[in-house]
């Protein structure tokens, strides 16, 4: 009788448990993984952020290396390193690169001025609000020039 007991304890701990874990809100923000190259050097995003305007279907978002140094990613205009800019679609879901309507992209910025407009991967975006923009980038436009994985970008305040 005692070991039905202990097994029926330890069975209603890990259902309760395994229950719990799936509780709560995910943090967007600890899902950046985003890295890649530009202009051919490894490149793993830092810190972003995103831009949105009521009236503009898209979102501006800037993705910035872990070479840049800036406190406050709201402040950051050029970075002067590898960085990538994106305008995206203001709606989550899937898209396919190149955009279908070219008033979106993802842009390669080479620290010397250069840029590249990625040619082919996927975006999807996940989250849309007020304070912040997530989802996943595969963007390539070649060998020198891609970038995967996940980014969540707060979203700045308009002044």
């Amino acid at each position: 009788m005692k070991s039905i007991f202990k097994l029926t304890f330890w069975v209603t701990a890990l259902i309760t448990m395994t229950f719990l874990a799936g509780c709560g809100e995910d943090d967007p923000l600890g899902t950046i993984s985003l890295s890649g190259k530009i202009g051919g050097a490894d490149w793993t995003m830092k810190f972003g952020k995103a831009e949105t305007d009521p009236a503009d279907p898209k979102i501006s978002a800037f993705f910035f290396s872990s070479e840049s140094t800036e406190v406050d990613p709201c402040e950051v205009f050029f970075s002067g390193f590898a960085s990538l800019q994106a305008l995206l679609p203001k709606e989550t879901g899937v898209y396919s690169l190149p955009f279908e309507n070219q008033n979106e992209s993802i842009t390669f910025i080479l620290p010397d001025g250069r840029f590249f407009i990625s040619e082919s991967g996927q975006v999807q975006i996940t989250t849309v609000n007020s304070s912040v923009v997530a989802g996943t980038i595969t963007a390539r436009y070649d060998d020198d020039n891609f970038v995967e994985g996940g980014f969540a970008l707060n979203v700045c305040a308009e002044e």
